[in-house]
């Protein structure tokens, strides 16, 4: 009994160890300063208000229905966002800038140019704690839109708080997203929105290109 307890104890401790990992390489994923970025906040804990969230990289999951769009997706809410963290205040703002300026590049990105060092890619977005959106009911055969393909792995009202943030700041309910340019030019152009976006991407290391409507004026780049 001992010796089964034993092995209880050592698979838990194992299992607990795989997770770790494969948190540490998703955090990593997202930028190879993120997860010295995490220790730090955690050894400055005490001085925040209330801890900050994020990155919203990592409270968030693609459908996988729609891991086929995986690259639009990702064009559509921009690395500087799947970065991002939110604070529930400005002095709590200002501590997470100060611990990122303790942040030292690791081996990897000691020479990348400075527009890709944390510090410059990192959005910072100050919260307040409300309901989720309700968002409207989107017709049957309408394109899809950048928040139909997420899921919000976070739980209770972070989760809320991060569902807000992509209504908010990556404007996730109307942003449309595709893998093919002439069925987003169909879609976008035709919308009945005043401003529609489409993001398309056929896939990681392909082209990406963005579709945009503004009033009369179309076009894409």
């Amino acid at each position: 009994a001992a010796k089964e307890a034993e092995a209880d104890v050592k698979a838990k401790d194992a299992e607990l160890a795989e997770a770790k990992k494969a948190n540490f390489d998703r955090v990593s994923q997202l930028h190879p300063d993120m997860p010295q970025l995490l220790q730090l906040i955690e050894k400055h804990k005490s001085k925040f208000q209330t801890k900050p969230l994020g990155p919203l990289g990592n409270n968030i999951s693609i459908k996988s229905d729609f891991e086929h769009l995986s690259a639009a997706i990702e064009l559509a809410i921009g690395r500087p966002f799947l970065l991002a963290f939110a604070v529930f205040s400005n002095d709590d703002e200002k501590v997470l800038r100060k611990v990122l300026e303790e942040v030292r590049p690791c081996q990897r990105m000691a020479k990348a140019p400075p527009q890709f060092q944390l510090r410059n890619m990192l959005r910072v977005g100050i919260r307040s704690q409300q309901a989720r959106f309700t968002l409207a009911q989107r017709p049957k055969n309408a394109p899809t839109a950048l928040m139909q393909t997420l899921d919000i792995t976070a739980k209770g009202r972070d989760a809320d708080m991060w569902f807000n943030f992509l209504c908010d700041s990556c404007n996730a309910e109307h942003r449309m997203v595709f893998t093919d340019p002439e069925e987003a030019q169909k879609a976008v152009w035709k919308s009945k929105q005043q401003n529609a976006d489409g993001f398309v991407c056929a896939g990681f290391g392909k082209e990406p290109r963005k579709v945009i409507k503004r009033g009369n004026t179309t076009g894409s780049e």
